[in-house]
């Protein structure tokens, strides 16, 4: 690229950072199979982080919505950067609410006050609209609402919380890689040592109020006989703000369908997003992640520009606690099968496979690519070649200026694709997978 078509790549970058005129906008038909924008029975949110020991450090909020009339029941887990559970809760949305959630105040024992109509007669909790759906969960007296009302001040913050103290203290040390009582003293979550709660969550829709965890039997069920419903009704929103730096990124959650009949999401052997908590049996029902992908990176000169990408991982295990102070446990580190840098005339550099070694992380685009402008291609399988589903987006900021946008990469190949890439014969699982786009591929490299 020529000094005078960057200066002016610059001022078109600048320009749209400003105006958030280029900022993504999700596809309008729903497809399984293709990591779309489309409403889903599960979301995905890929990597949080909550400084708690400062409010005006990285926090992250999140918006849930109902996309239909229909009244839902949704279960949220929360995940360790290593992929380790830590805590569960319900919420209850009547027709086209919404919901949100606070990481922080999650952090302090404090969720969103929900309640079907059961446990809300007089529509006070969860009050809802003339076109709007109301029922009853009757699994749910005693979890919903959840402890926390009333307010000790008018004003005030609840006066008591849905975890005690102790609860709480371990539910933290849990998520900063710090010896957690969760646990009986073991780790769960790597020690970055600055009081970072990192991690990531899945909400899906249920049947009922549960105490599970997504890798307990009985959570996952063929044809909705499990907690989980196949209802595609929720999108959201997630928030990530940092009032010292004076930047905010807003990015969908990332969306996850299901389908009962659909041959990405029933067939046996086929990867699927649960599908290494049922040894991917197709139980879940739901669309598996992408294992391609690739994204704009942009750092440096001649306008200070910063590329930060989120990479989700499927460890492809249920990951237990471990002892502390030693290596990770199995399957970490994970590595990559490829990670490949373009700049703007096509010179390629290939990164080493060891850079996105967790569940879930923010990684600087410096580190994967020495180039001004271009882009970052990524296998997430591993290096032994095993197919592996991930999730990756990028979040670029004009440092000094404020200005900073986020937007998902673009997806090449998804898990099920890359699981049957190039086999002759194709063996029966693949038969009905839809291939990649022509001409994509997965080694591009010697």
């Amino acid at each position: 690229m020529s000094k005078s078509a960057l200066i002016g790549h610059s001022r078109w970058l600048a320009a749209c950072l400003a105006a958030a005129a280029c900022l993504w906008s999700p596809p309008s038909v729903a497809m399984v199979g293709t990591v779309d924008g489309a409403p889903a029975a599960t979301l995905l949110l890929p990597y949080f982080e909550t400084d708690l020991g400062d409010p005006n450090g990285t926090q992250t909020t999140v918006r849930i919505s109902n996309a239909s009339a229909t009244a839902i029941l949704l279960h949220a887990t929360l995940f360790t950067d290593l992929g380790v559970p830590t805590l569960q809760f319900d919420t209850y949305l009547p027709g086209y609410d919404s919901v949100d959630v606070d990481m922080r105040l999650l952090f302090k024992g404090i969720v969103p006050q929900t309640a079907s109509a059961g446990q809300d007669p007089t529509d006070q909790i969860s009050p809802k609209g003339v076109l709007s759906q109301d029922i009853n969960f009757a699994s749910c007296y005693g979890i919903l609402p959840p402890p926390g009302l009333p307010p000790a001040t008018s004003g005030g913050l609840p006066a008591n919380t849905t975890w005690d103290a102790g609860t709480l203290d371990a539910i933290r040390a849990a998520h900063t890689g710090q010896a957690s009582t969760l646990w009986s003293g073991q780790c769960g979550a790597v020690a970055h040592g600055d009081n970072i709660a990192r991690g990531y969550m899945t909400i899906d829709t249920v049947n009922n109020c549960t105490m599970r965890y997504p890798s307990d039997p009985g959570y996952l069920g063929t044809g909705g006989s499990g907690d989980v419903t196949y209802q595609n009704v929720m999108y959201g929103t997630a928030t990530t703000f940092n009032r010292m730096l004076q930047t905010v990124y807003t990015e969908n959650l990332v969306a996850v369908e299901a389908s009962f009949n659909d041959p990405t999401t029933t067939t046996s052997g086929i990867q699927t997003f649960y599908g290494s908590f049922n040894g991917n049996t197709a139980s879940d029902g739901r669309e598996a992640l992408g294992t391609v992908w690739t994204s704009r990176n942009m750092e440096g000169t001649p306008i200070a520009l910063d590329t930060r990408f989120v990479v989700w991982r499927d460890p492809g295990q249920a990951v237990a606690p471990f002892a502390c102070g030693g290596a990770l446990p199995a399957p970490f580190p994970l590595t990559t099968r490829e990670i490949a840098a373009f700049d703007e005339e096509e010179n390629v550099t290939f990164a080493p496979n060891n850079l996105v070694p967790y569940a879930t992380q923010l990684v600087d685009g410096a580190a994967l690519s020495p180039y001004t402008f271009g882009i970052v291609r990524f296998d997430l399988g591993l290096a032994d070649g095993s197919v592996r589903q991930g999730y990756v987006s990028s979040r670029i900021m004009r440092l000094g200026a404020r200005d900073a946008m986020a937007s998902p990469a673009a997806l090449l190949m998804t898990a099920p694709q890359a699981q049957c890439f190039g086999l002759n014969p194709q063996p029966a699982m693949c038969v009905n997978i839809p291939p990649a786009s022509y001409g994509v591929v997965r080694d591009i490299g010697p």
